[in-house]
């Protein structure tokens, strides 16, 4: 089966320490070593943040650099308070420190006549040579003589890689950069990969740059009215999403990496009745210290603290709201959550969720104020037999691709497939049928743009069926695709204009599940159907039971579909068969004579070998060797018609 991914995704740390490849000359700022060793501390920019990548490096920023490189990172400061080393640098020298450090491993040396020149610009091999000392590799342990036996063992190190100087030349803070980068991955004298001994994750010899961003990383912070941030970002994230603007919003949660000059801006917030609230022990110092304040308060208050046997206070660790439960990831959340503010099960609220959607806060009372677009999946009436009120559970698939049940105080007779809003407030949910509005046009190639409309930065694209099956659609996911008036349901913009919710009508086919039907039994009578269905998904062999229900199929290939329960089969479609030719290089289309199909991310390839289907990849196929049959989706929208399941049979010799 083919499990290969051709549509591209920024996910939201490791989107900025992507492997990109090293230029062999000058990097940039956008470039992975210059982030790295920005991001530690190791090479610093100046006072407006540019890292001067052109700028000749001296022996004393190479001496401060060193420290920043090493297990001393946080206990060397600047000069002032020790003695002379060297006749040139003098104890109130910026940089006496970091070379009075460097001096006394044994990295840095000085000259015969008892100086150190720091304001000369530092070649290749010394360079080379001082990192090698760090790495554990002195002059006694190389074959050869200084300076070749240094660039000799550099270069077997990869400490050159990317770096296009030679002997006798100046180094740069861009030679620098790639230098300390190949030095974190470098292996020491004793075998060991350098940044461990740092502290930092290394995994099969690279580098967990997760883990590098975290450990800068400021926040989480909720925006106030007209927030403004300490510095100008270069590079903004919006919810997970490369973004344009760094502008903030009342309640937003944020985080930034100054030494990155990078921002992430997280927008989701959770609205509805609180269901449930978890308590126990919490990892986090800052939860931990919140649970001994709310135990303390309330012992005081003649309360019970909550302790369990152990004695440790005990301290609101998540809360479920509209049936998902969310992680509570700080002390004020906690605090908010607990029982000195007031807010108890079936209170009404907003969740405030940052990375990984852990509750940052909770907004009560009046900041109550939460809108869902999405598409109804089911509903349940119940009226209570004392008063005879009646309460509606519907359920909706958001825009965010969670499916929440709200509970609403009155009959909504929604059927499923609806386009609907909600809306939570302090009091209450309502939940409106928003009809149809529509919109055409083309997306653009890189999915930023519905003919000449901009799209939103965070834009949510839901596709949905009539039966309620829903699913989150990537913008890159319609590229080129021309929406008709059928494939659009509704949408909306915000405050500039741009389409931020977006929700199709069955216009991808993503939201069908594809199966190779291999086996029928009917057994249904004058007046009773009964039929047993036989399928493979994605390799595996599953026999529906009789269901009461017969679909006009014939074998071969099939689309179903389930309610909204995820397990009622609801809808069965034949699929559409046709010879194909040959398939591109990339597994990504196939040629069938004259026409061309796209093959479906996860398109299920099957091997027909004495009457079995084996599981295969669509790479391992190809039409000189066999003969090739794909079927595709013909009933569904203008992003529909994607090779489904492919099944190929070897030519006979």
């Amino acid at each position: 089966m083919n499990k290969k991914k051709r549509t591209p995704a920024l996910l939201l740390a490791l989107c900025l320490f992507a492997a990109l490849a090293v230029p062999a000359f000058a990097l940039t700022e956008d470039d992975t070593p210059v982030k790295t060793v920005r991001a530690l501390g190791i090479m610093v920019g100046d006072e407006k943040g540019n890292m001067n990548l052109g700028a000749n490096v001296t022996r004393a920023q190479f001496a401060k650099m060193m420290a920043a490189a090493s297990t001393y990172k946080d206990t060397v400061g600047t000069g002032g308070t020790g003695y002379s080393l060297y006749k040139d640098v003098k104890n109130d020298h910026w940089a006496s420190e970091y070379i009075r450090l460097a001096a006394q491993q044994g990295w840095m040396r000085g000259y015969l006549d008892g100086s150190f020149q720091p304001e000369n610009t530092i070649t290749l091999e010394e360079a080379c040579a001082t990192v090698l000392r760090l790495l554990g590799y002195d002059s006694a342990s190389l074959a050869g003589s200084y300076p070749q036996a240094q660039l000799s063992k550099a270069s077997a190190l990869d400490l050159r890689k990317g770096i296009s100087r030679s002997q006798g030349e100046q180094m740069s803070r861009s030679d620098c950069a790639q230098l300390f980068y190949n030095l974190l991955t470098a292996e020491d004298s004793s075998g060991k990969v350098y940044a461990s001994s740092l502290g930092y994750t290394v995994t099969n010899g690279e580098l967990d740059y997760t883990a590098i961003m975290l450990d800068k990383l400021s926040g989480p912070y909720v925006a106030g009215a007209n927030e403004a941030l300490p510095f100008t970002p270069a590079s903004v994230y919006r919810d997970g999403k490369e973004s344009s603007s760094a502008a903030l919003k009342q309640y937003d949660v944020y985080y930034y990496n100054q030494a990155l000059n990078s921002l992430w801006i997280y927008t989701k917030r959770v609205s509805g009745r609180v269901e449930l609230i978890s308590m126990g022990t919490s990892s986090s110092n800052a939860i931990t210290t919140a649970a001994a304040s709310i135990s303390d308060t309330t012992e005081a208050a003649g309360g019970s603290s909550g302790a369990g046997a152990s004695g440790m206070a005990k301290t609101p660790t998540s809360v479920r709201i509209s049936g998902k439960s969310y992680t509570v990831g700080t002390a004020d959340a906690a605090y908010h959550l607990s029982t000195l503010s007031g807010i108890t099960t079936d209170s009404y609220v907003t969740l405030l969720l940052g990375m990984n959607d852990v509750v940052v806060d909770v907004l009560v009372g009046s900041a109550v104020n939460g809108f869902y677009y999405g598409v109804v999946q089911s509903y349940t009436r119940t009226v209570n037999e004392d008063s005879a009120a009646v309460q509606t559970d519907v359920k909706v698939f958001c825009m965010d691709g969670v499916s929440r049940t709200f509970t609403v105080k009155r009959d909504a007779p929604l059927t499923a497939g609806t386009v609907a809003e909600v809306n939570v407030t302090d009091s209450g949910v309502t939940v409106k049928n928003l009809g149809t509005q529509r919109v055409t046009g083309r997306i653009s190639s890189d999915g930023t743009r519905l003919d000449s409309e901009k799209l939103a930065d965070n834009i949510r694209i839901i596709d949905a069926g009539s039966h309620g099956a829903a699913k989150v659609i990537d913008p890159i996911r319609l590229a080129n695709v021309s929406l008709q008036q059928k494939d659009v349901r509704y949408y909306t913009r915000n405050t500039a204009g741009e389409i931020d919710n977006l929700i199709l009508n069955d216009a991808t086919g993503d939201t069908w599940t594809y199966a190779y039907l291999i086996d029928t039994v009917d057994n249904s009578g004058d007046i009773s159907v009964s039929v047993t269905y036989t399928w493979i998904i994605d390799g595996e062999r599953t026999t529906l039971p009789s269901s009461g229900s017969k679909y006009a199929v014939n074998g071969g290939a099939v689309a179903l579909v389930y309610g909204a329960n995820g397990s009622t089969l609801s809808n069965m479609r034949q699929l559409t068969s046709v010879r194909l030719t040959s398939i591109n290089a990339d597994a990504s289309a196939a040629m069938a004579e004259n026409r061309a199909f796209r093959l479906a991310d996860g398109v299920q390839v099957y091997l027909r070998q004495g009457g079995e289907l084996l599981s295969a990849d669509a790479s391992a196929v190809n039409g000189e060797d066999y003969r090739l049959t794909g079927w595709y989706d013909d009933f569904t929208g203008s992003a529909g018609g994607l090779i489904r399941i492919l099944i190929a049979e070897p030519k006979a010799a």
